[in-house]
């Protein structure tokens, strides 16, 4: 059977797929556009990827039977064909594939929980001082910052176009810093999806010896705040590993929505 589906095909409008449209955004606004993998038997999973250095995305619907979990697991495997297989999924989804690969001899070398918050209203913290967008003549210290955020977060560099990425934020106005004496404490990343859709809330960084403060917790809300005059509601992903993280945006208003895992399985001698 042929898998292979376009990004305009009708799985992505069932209402399986749309109820869990916004806890793998990724997968529905970046990788579904420009994916060189995309597939699905139109009902009961989607697989895609656009990078061959990230994790292929799959969605899968609830209550996954024993055949759809197989034909997930199969196709991965042909894709991954010899390297370590490497996704990111609803978090019983994410499991039962590993049980399956483990089954077939693969075992897991790392994975990372996400927990997916939205917020529609912000209860403020403490105030720890006024909040700027990011200015160009910082983009060398702005670049250093995202490599710490990647490694801090995922222990390696995601995207290796550091400079490159933080100057396309300021330029769209997007990045903005929690600054004392002119050196940066903290950053937050804000960008609206669609005019009048939601925002998404990422790369929330603050340097380690700032860290503990309540930096990011303040900044992170001032954001919010101004994001929720012009959008209905704001997206944030967090490491569900990090409690002292996870704690501060439930205080100043994030709701849980929901759990995806990234997970990578791997056999003795196999290539990355």
């Amino acid at each position: 059977m042929n898998y292979a589906i376009r990004p305009d095909h009708p799985v992505f409008d069932r209402p399986a797929y749309q109820r869990d449209i916004h806890l793998l955004e990724v997968l529905d606004t970046v990788i579904r556009p420009t994916a060189f993998l995309l597939l699905s038997d139109g009902e009961n999973f989607v697989i895609g990827r656009n990078r061959l250095d990230l994790a292929a995305w799959v969605w899968t619907r609830d209550g996954l039977d024993a055949d759809t979990l197989d034909t997930v697991c199969r196709l991965l495997h042909i894709h991954f064909a010899g390297r370590a297989i490497h996704y990111t999924a609803k978090e019983d989804a994410a499991r039962a594939m590993a049980e399956q690969f483990a089954r077939q001899g693969y075992r897991q070398q790392s994975g990372m929980g996400l927990i997916a918050y939205t917020l529609r209203e912000v209860r403020m913290p403490e105030d720890k001082g006024p909040i700027r967008p990011a200015r160009m003549d910082e983009l060398d210290t702005l670049a250093r910052m995202y490599e710490d955020f990647q490694i801090a977060c995922f222990g390696e560099l995601q995207n290796t176009a550091c400079r490159a990425h933080m100057q396309s934020a300021i330029e769209a106005g997007s990045l903005r810093v929690l600054a004392h004496d002119d050196r940066i404490q903290c950053i937050v990343n804000a960008a609206p999806k669609t005019p009048g859709g939601h925002t998404r809330i990422a790369m929330v960084y603050t340097v380690p010896d700032a860290q503990g403060q309540g930096y990011a917790k303040w900044l992170t809300a001032q954001v919010c705040r101004d994001e929720l005059t012009r959008c209905p509601w704001a997206l944030l992903y967090a490491d569900a590993d990090n409690p002292r993280s996870n704690a501060a945006y439930r205080r100043i208003g994030f709701e849980k929505m929901g759990v995806i895992r990234e997970i990578k399985m791997v056999k003795d001698g196999m290539s990355e």
